[in-house]
């Protein structure tokens, strides 16, 4: 995700939209006019965004890459949103956003918690992927079948997908695919 604008030069922040690529920069998708700070949770599986130039009581969060975004109502006083964390590995999907009342100096944490979207952490193990359960959470976890790939939950993808050029950020693109969980999560392992 990034914040930017279309056009021969930077637009200046307050001007810029919010945009998203699915194909690693390759292309991009604006996912909402004007500027928003985001975040990603629980290794991309949870996409937030909250409008940080305006006093706002939304957040609003995607859990299908972007495609479709939803409101969450976090506060019943609007906020001025300075910042949104989470823990630094993207991991959680708990995240704290760190602003101010209106008209108030004082500085205010709301702490926003997804975990009850789903019952699935997005973990995988390497080369044993397989049903279990993550040893930290005990939640449960995907399963790759390569010999029967239509019954797992993974899909193949590979950053030369419609692409005509071999390259991508300078470097020939390896041809080994990398593999995306079909669950409600973007781990990638290559």
């Amino acid at each position: 995700m990034a914040v930017g604008s279309v056009g021969e030069k930077l637009a200046p922040y307050d001007e810029s939209d919010t945009f998203l690529s699915r194909d690693a920069g390759f292309t991009w998708e604006e996912v909402h006019k004007d500027a928003h700070l985001w975040e990603f949770g629980d290794s991309g599986s949870i996409l937030v965004m909250v409008n940080d130039e305006q006093p706002t009581d939304l957040i609003l969060f995607s859990t299908d890459e972007g495609l479709n975004w939803r409101e969450y109502k976090f506060t019943n006083e609007k906020i001025r949103v300075r910042s949104i964390v989470t823990v630094p590995s993207d991991t959680s999907r708990r995240f704290i956003l760190f602003g101010n009342y209106v008209g108030s100096p004082t500085s205010v944490a709301v702490h926003v918690d997804f975990s009850a979207l789903t019952s699935l952490m997005c973990a995988c193990f390497w080369p044993s992927l397989s049903y279990g359960s993550d040893v930290l959470t005990g939640l449960p976890l995907g399963k790759l079948d390569v010999e029967d790939p239509g019954h797992d939950d993974f899909e193949m993808w590979s950053p030369s997908e419609e692409r005509a050029e071999r390259c991508l950020f300078g470097r020939q693109v390896n041809k080994s695919p990398c593999l995306i969980p079909k669950l409600d999560c973007l781990h990638f392992i290559s």
